[in-house]
């Protein structure tokens, strides 16, 4: 073979060398066209999957909203009942341990109303699903047994106003036992995807609450059923110790809540 046939050759060779680059070069940019890829899926089942995912997202996001809403008109409303027994416990005619009494019973339903709204909101926020009827059944009875409170301090006989009081605060603590209770149980259904051991720390805050409020309950009744005409210190004592344990509910939900939303749980 001559010089000049060998250069005749070259961009024939050269032609095939830049073919195969640019072919290989192709095959890489798209790996769909490799014969050892895995075959894509169907873009309109990902389509549906991803449809369906932001549809149920959308409607708990829904039903929760609705249920925080309920959350705050019903606070409001037991909040407007705290303020509608004021002019009664202005000019109320009892005096000493009693008086004392009364307006402990009023500051410990405020501290009720707001502990409810604050654990009720954080507890929406922690496990965001769908919420039924027996949830709001619970919420509801909650907040009539917060109203209870305050109705019965408008009482004119001293006696009866004890009694109605801690009656109703008994009821507020069965109330409030079903509810966290019930909010233990939807836990583990929960969509979220939540830390391991932050779910633990909510988990035993939730039945710590439940036992608290389950003692609120019992007691409050102990008291109702073995006193039939309290005394002024009975009132003073039980009423102390009733406000005591809800601030005391307070500053534990305080510290949880910071825990909670330090491990990105609300």
């Amino acid at each position: 073979m001559t010089r000049r046939q060998v250069r005749d050759h070259h961009p024939a060779l050269e032609a095939l060398v830049a073919a195969i680059v640019i072919t290989v070069a192709l095959v890489a940019r798209n790996p769909n066209h490799s014969c050892c890829s895995t075959p894509s899926r169907d873009p309109q089942q990902v389509t549906q999957k991803a449809e369906d995912a932001v549809a149920v997202h959308r409607n708990n996001s829904v039903e929760v909203a609705g249920f925080r809403l309920l959350v705050t008109i019903l606070a409001g409303v037991a909040l407007g009942a705290a303020a509608s027994v004021l002019p009664s416990l202005m000019s109320t005619s009892a005096r000493g341990g009693f008086l004392v009494g009364t307006w402990l019973l009023w500051g410990t339903g405020v501290t009720a109303a707001v502990l409810v709204y604050l654990s009720t909101l954080t507890g929406s926020k922690a496990i965001p699903i769908e919420i039924g009827f027996i949830h709001t059944a619970g919420l509801v009875a909650s907040f009539l047994a917060q109203c209870g409170l305050f109705a019965s301090l408008t009482r004119p006989n001293m006696q009866e106003l004890v009694r109605w009081w801690f009656i109703s605060f008994s009821v507020f603590g069965a109330a409030a036992t079903i509810a966290i209770l019930l909010g233990i149980l939807l836990l583990p259904k929960s969509p979220r995807k939540m830390d391991g051991e932050a779910l633990a720390f909510y988990r035993r805050g939730q039945w710590t609450d439940a036992v608290m409020a389950a003692l609120t309950a019992i007691f409050s009744a102990v008291y109702v059923a073995r006193t039939a005409e309290p005394s002024e210190r009975s009132v003073l004592l039980a009423a102390s110790i009733a406000l005591t344990s809800l601030l005391a509910a307070c500053a534990k939900q305080s510290v949880e809540r910071r825990r909670m939303l330090r491990d990105g749980l609300i």
